[in-house]
């Protein structure tokens, strides 16, 4: 088990501890089952991390990262994504997680 450090933005963290966001798509992988991060002071464990097309976070995964819809999280990934955008085919990784 380590430690990892996973940036999030202040939406994303207030969904977090809300318990509304268990899961986050990235380009690389950031840590692997067991492994941990703190948000707010809080630690959460990371109890999966799933190699998928974005279209899959997008549409099977939506809630999971904290959104209504697919089209609402395909908008917050480009919106942090300006320069890549959104690419149905892009591999990611989805780390899902739990409180600690």
């Amino acid at each position: 088990m380590t430690m990892v450090i996973m940036p999030f933005t202040k939406a994303s963290r207030d969904k977090i501890k809300a318990g509304t966001k268990t899961a986050t798509a990235r380009k690389t992988k950031y840590g692997f089952a067991d492994d941990t991060f703190m948000v707010g002071g809080v630690m959460y464990r990371i109890t999966e991390v799933k190699k998928l097309m974005l279209v899959r976070v997008a549409f099977d995964w939506f809630k999971e990262e904290g959104f209504g819809s697919p089209e609402e999280f395909v908008e917050a990934w480009v919106s942090l994504h300006p320069r890549i955008g959104y690419t149905q085919s892009r591999p990611v990784f989805l780390h899902l997680f739990v409180k600690a």
